[in-house]
């Protein structure tokens, strides 16, 4: 098949396949990566570099889509090739057949994916011939601004904002976590074939590399996993030592279980739990290739309720649901699912597991919470909300994990920091016993 018709085709599943991806994430709020992998399941047709460009397109669509349903309604056509348009920074290949397909005739912007959301919205009310451009406010949902606040060395709020508008318009890096001490091992492989290798000079044994990482276990034999910066801190700020006693309490698929094990040398107790079986299926056979199966004790529970050994645990990792604000850059479907009550409802659920797992925690043992979000609702005011009802409990100062000053008990990283994911994330240390 010719080059040109196999864009064409490309051009056209992607077209066909926006309504049905819509009604997914949009209507029914399912994340885009599960709803794209159960759809290329469906239309096993497609090959490798079909399901690469759709995906590259789709993700494009998603996070302009606050730009181009308002600019183009109704013309999808029109509204991917202008999404592709924004996030390029070079000639795009769907680019001739899209134009082919539109409702209007394409104006012929440039790739505009190396300047900032406030040029590419004056170049767009140019091209585009527009009244006024569009607003970068336009980019996320209306009730935002009102759920989060200016932190660190932000002191205006609508600034504070265009940033994390800016940040969420970006896609980051992938970053890699190893094992301990192996970084500039892997970082020697990796640099072979992605130019430029990230590191970050706090988190040493973080790599991060742009666009998909491919490495095979004959590359490089040994345990990595990929977890963006933010979440590698979270570990850090735990500083477990080797032979504690520690509970994961939301584990998840065991990203920062297995983080915390690699610190404590594999040596110690750590709990593992979360509601869900499949993530903790997943945990299993992530310790199994990490051998970390002596340390890590992975089980079902439900932490709103369950029953908690007082006084038991060394320490208590908190990662809790929450709105995943901080991760629209990763995600950029998320901000069109997440509705502005999802945020009272993900603060009530967070006290709720801070109040039942909190008795966990031995004297002088510490209690550590973490939410990748940015909302007031979710950090600030929740552990206002639980020291003010938990007297046993103080703020336990810690130095900031991306190396700058000391945090009295809270920290903020910003999308913008790594780049990656934003995060929350508070330490308090159980003072005394309960009365």
């Amino acid at each position: 098949m010719r080059e040109a018709d196999v864009l064409a085709s490309q051009a056209r599943a992607l077209v066909n396949s926006i309504p049905i991806l819509k009604a997914e994430v949009i209507d029914r709020r399912r994340p885009l990566d599960k709803t794209l992998h159960k759809f290329f399941r469906k239309h096993h047709h497609y090959g490798s570099r079909d399901r690469r460009v759709l995906a590259d397109a789709v993700f494009s669509y998603f996070r302009w889509l606050g730009w181009t349903r308002a600019l183009f309604p109704g013309d999808v056509p029109m509204q991917c090739l202008l999404s592709l348009s924004l996030d390029s920074s070079g000639a795009y290949p769907l680019t001739t057949p899209l134009s082919s397909m539109t409702r209007s005739p394409a104006p012929g912007i440039p790739p505009l994916g190396s300047v900032s959301v406030s040029e590419k919205s004056a170049a767009l009310k140019e091209y585009l011939r527009l009244p006024s451009p569009p607003q970068p406010s336009e980019l996320v949902p209306g009730w935002l601004p009102d759920e989060i606040i200016p932190h660190d060395d932000v002191v205006s709020a609508d600034k504070y904002f265009l940033r994390l508008v800016e940040a969420f318009q970006h896609r980051p890096p992938v970053w890699i976590r190893c094992q301990h001490s192996r970084a500039d091992e892997l970082a020697s492989i990796l640099q072979k074939k992605y130019s430029p290798l990230l590191r970050h000079s706090s988190l040493p044994d973080a790599l991060g590399v742009k666009g998909p990482l491919h490495l095979s276990a004959q590359e490089y034999a040994h345990p990595w996993e990929i977890q963006d910066l933010a979440s590698q801190a979270v570990a850090l700020v735990c500083a477990p030592l080797p032979g504690e006693n520690w509970w994961d309490v939301c584990a998840g698929a065991g990203g920062k279980a297995l983080h915390l094990a690699d610190i404590m040398h594999s040596r110690g107790h750590i709990t593992a739990t979360d509601i869900r079986t499949s993530a903790l299926e997943h945990l299993v056979r992530r310790t199994r290739r990490w051998g970390m199966e002596t340390i890590i004790h992975p089980h079902r529970a439900d932490a709103t309720s369950c029953t908690v050994p007082r006084n038991f645990y060394d320490g208590v990792l908190l990662d809790a649901p929450c709105s995943s604000i901080g991760t629209w850059s990763r995600n950029p479907d998320a901000r069109w699912r997440t509705q502005g009550s999802d945020i009272v409802h993900y603060a009530s659920l967070q006290l709720q597991l801070l109040n039942n797992v909190a008795a966990a925690v031995r004297p002088g043992g510490r209690l550590i919470y973490a939410v990748c979000t940015l909302t007031y609702r979710e950090t600030d005011e929740v552990i206002n909300r639980f020291l003010l009802t938990h007297p046993e409990f103080e703020a336990f100062p810690f130095n900031h994990p991306l190396g700058k000053a000391s945090t009295s008990h809270l920290c903020w990283i910003n999308p913008w920091e790594g780049p990656g994911d934003g995060m929350f994330i508070a330490r308090l240390r159980r003072c005394r016993a309960i009365p």
